[in-house]
């Protein structure tokens, strides 16, 4: 919490991306220290980070965030993954009463997954949010694990911690071999991959809401005296593909300041666009094509 109130106050996406990763290793110091999952407690401090803290951020701090976060998660994953395969002999997983551990735990967490999906659905229908069967059946043969297991189990110890890691290395290669080459076929079996009515709504509602935020961010430069009245009129209903033109046809204009101020907008637009994806508001699909027009 008191790192959201201090990103709130400064604008300087340097200053504000060293106090998250100061956060991280913080709250994993401390818990560990009081005899907690510091796993766990990181990711409870992402998540009010993220529902509290990023709200009143400027633009480029947010990107700044999600560009370096999303390198440093992928770094993380791969050395995950590297950590757990030196930890493990492979001829281990193939012992008889090792297999029949990795089995156990693929059958709980198979009937795990039943419970929380279904139960779940089943709750959120009787207050009126019903959830269509296809739709559940993927959510349930979706349930990968990966780099939080993986960390969990490597930070183990004691008696138990090679058989933990064991099993927790065959559940993830189940998941991800078995659940995850197949889960493609699934979704064209239900007849979920051809949704184009719905892809082109989202496309529409993603358009919507990253212009409404780009006119957001132009008005508040406008606001704070950094948009002059005539850059402002020029630019408010003015779509990418016009503003060259409009730098041609209009030399008195400081075209510095327009450019500035449209690369302002342009920030907004992809900031809104995450924010979209992560309301689950839009596909990630879609996500993507939007993100790839808006970066172009």
């Amino acid at each position: 919490r008191g790192v959201s109130v201090v990103l709130s106050r400064i604008d300087d996406h340097l200053i504000e991306t060293t106090f998250t990763l100061a956060l991280a290793f913080g709250t994993f110091v401390i818990a560990e220290s009081f005899q907690m999952s510091g796993i766990l407690a990181v990711v409870a401090a992402g998540i009010v980070l993220g529902s509290m803290g990023l709200n009143k951020i400027s633009p480029t701090t947010k990107i700044a965030l999600e560009n370096f976060w999303e390198f440093l998660s992928f770094v993380a994953n791969s050395v995950l993954f590297l950590l757990l395969g030196l930890e493990i002999d492979f001829l281990q997983l193939w012992e008889k009463e090792n297999l029949v551990l990795i089995g156990i735990a693929i059958i709980a967490i198979v009937i795990s997954r039943i419970i929380v999906v279904y139960g779940m659905a089943w709750v959120s229908g009787l207050f009126g949010n019903s959830i269509p069967m296809k739709f559940k059946h993927v959510w349930f043969w979706g349930g990968l694990r990966g780099a939080v297991s993986l960390a969990l189990a490597l930070s183990v110890t004691g008696p138990y911690a090679e058989k933990i890691r064991l099993m927790t290395f065959g559940v993830v290669l189940f998941t991800l071999l078995v659940q995850g080459l197949t889960i493609e076929r699934l979704i064209k079996s239900l007849g979920l991959s051809e949704i184009t009515q719905q892809a082109a709504q989202q496309h529409r509602i993603a358009q919507l809401l990253t212009t409404r935020a780009a006119k957001g961010a132009l008005s508040r430069l406008h606001r704070e005296g950094l948009v002059t009245d005539a850059v402002f009129k020029a630019l408010f209903d003015v779509s990418n593909n016009e503003v060259q033109e409009m730098l041609e046809y209009h030399p008195e204009l400081e075209q510095n300041l327009i450019i500035e101020t449209r690369r302002e907008m342009i920030k907004a637009e992809r900031v809104a666009l995450s924010d979209t994806l992560r309301r689950n508001v839009i596909a990630e699909d879609v996500y993507f094509v939007e993100l790839a027009e808006i970066d172009r």
